[in-house]
């Protein structure tokens, strides 16, 4: 829990969005697999307005 309540969680499935989202200082909270397909994996990210601006950001990588 934060200073307001639960830490709401942001799923990323693309690893390389997931790379440049930690290169941001987006704070990764866990990876786990994926159910639909066990060979991906899926980042969890604290959701937050950073995040958010972040992915809205075009990058070279995806």
């Amino acid at each position: 829990m934060n200073e307001i309540g639960p830490i709401k969680k942001k799923n990323v499935f693309k690893k390389s969005l997931a790379i440049e989202l930690m290169k941001r200082q987006n704070k990764l909270l866990y990876s786990m697999l994926n159910w639909n397909k066990p060979k991906h994996r899926v980042y969890v990210f604290e959701k937050n307005f950073k995040l958010i601006a972040d992915m809205l950001q075009p990058t070279s990588s995806h």
